[in-house]
């Protein structure tokens, strides 16, 4: 049977965001009962998320048995891993969805991957989303296996044949998850399904706004779905038109500067760190928009997300933002992963992943453009936004 590690691989079917921010989350327990085989004798660990932490625990297998417990504030996928006693055998892995409240059974007469899971709403609809993967699960290791075969003889024809194979199996796999997260709009892991387009930038809130609303109440209320909603209503304040979120930052000489002063001006405003790889494509990027676009009534507003003032003096120094039409300014936080917990964070949608980031914003105040491209002629495209 198809693990979720498989599914959540590269070649992915499912990507589930179950580590949510927890939104005032109450905990429910659940308990996981499991009988494999009674030759098997071991340690199995288990992992998962609640109340957006990590839990991760162990327990006995003894003549198949086993038995943990603990709470949850949403459904959480939990990998589980089985580590027998006799090293000869190895090690298996398996995923199983618990809903907050549930008892699960796990009952199979061999290893883990053997046993059945059963019980709560989540582990079902994964059962029955694994079963439209079915015929995916045989035709893919044929694949992967024939792929490789003509790769070790060096066959460059068939490797791009089957190659082809596998692309086109992906796309069937996606076209089945969005089907299923159409389907299931009381599921939680139909939603997590639909998650993966709305978590970091969400370019069409109107357009996912409507789509999120189709779930059910009770989906949309758990701590994942009220994070999306704050995030679709963060984007929808975010859209061209739209007067960008004034703000006050100490510059690079601790002089506070806000961004409502730079009205009468285009403000390419930009969130930056230097936690990120390839940075130097980057900050060549953005001394190449500063020096072609210098004429251009063109401020280039730096915020460098980070805590660490000695570091960003240094950063700026090595990165040479350092003409006149560069501001610099430091937004406070320990370090980019808590970006959105700042009040500019949480104005600009930003949070781990989402920096480096960049807004276009004309001489009204008002958005032009989010997110431009800095590997694609960045001074051209804003060039000609500027300028219409």
């Amino acid at each position: 049977m198809m693990t979720l590690r498989q599914v959540l691989a590269g070649s992915a079917m499912l990507t589930m965001t179950v580590a949510s921010f927890a939104l005032h989350a109450q905990v429910q327990p659940f308990t996981v009962e499991g009988q494999m085989g009674k030759d098997q004798q071991g340690m199995l660990s288990y992992r998962y998320v609640s109340l957006n932490k990590i839990v991760q625990d162990s327990v006995k297998v003894i003549n198949g048995a086993f038995r943990f417990s603990g709470e949850v504030d949403e459904p959480a996928a939990t990998t589980l891993i089985f580590m027998p006693e006799n090293k000869s055998i190895k090690g298996q892995f398996k995923e199983i969805f618990i809903d907050p409240g549930a008892t699960l059974t796990m009952k199979g007469d061999a290893n883990l991957l053997s046993t059945q899971t059963k019980g709560g709403p989540s582990q079902s609809d994964l059962d029955a989303l694994f079963e439209l993967y079915k015929p995916l699960s045989v035709k893919g290791p044929e694949l992967e296996k024939q792929f490789k075969e003509y790769q070790d003889a060096g066959d460059e024809a068939n490797m791009k044949r089957v190659g082809q194979q596998l692309q086109d199996l992906r796309l069937e796999r996606r076209n089945i998850q969005e089907a299923f997260a159409k389907k299931y709009l009381n599921s939680f892991v139909g939603f997590s399904l639909w998650t993966r387009h709305v978590d970091g930038f969400i370019k069409d809130p109107v357009k996912y706004e409507a789509e999120f609303n189709a779930y059910s109440p009770a989906v949309r209320n758990t701590p994942t779905g009220k994070r999306i909603a704050l995030n679709l209503a963060t984007a929808r304040k975010l859209l061209a038109g739209t007067q960008a979120p004034d703000f006050t930052l100490n510059d690079i000489n601790g002089k506070p500067v806000s961004l409502s002063s730079f009205k009468g001006k285009n403000v390419l405003l930009c969130f930056w760190n230097r936690n990120f790889i390839p940075f130097e494509p980057f900050s060549f990027a953005l001394n190449k928009i500063s020096r072609v676009l210098k004429d251009e009534n063109l401020v280039i507003l730096a915020v460098y997300c980070d805590d660490d003032q000695k570091r960003w003096h240094s950063e700026v120094e090595e990165a040479g933002f350092t003409t006149p039409n560069f501001i610099n300014v430091i937004n406070p936080v320990k370090q980019s992963a808590e970006a959105d917990t700042t009040p500019i964070g949480k104005s600009y949608n930003l949070s781990l992943g989402m920096i480096p980031h960049n807004f276009v914003i004309g001489t009204d105040g008002k958005i032009l453009v989010r997110d431009i491209d800095l590997g694609l002629e960045p001074e051209v495209a804003i060039g000609k936004i500027i300028n219409k």
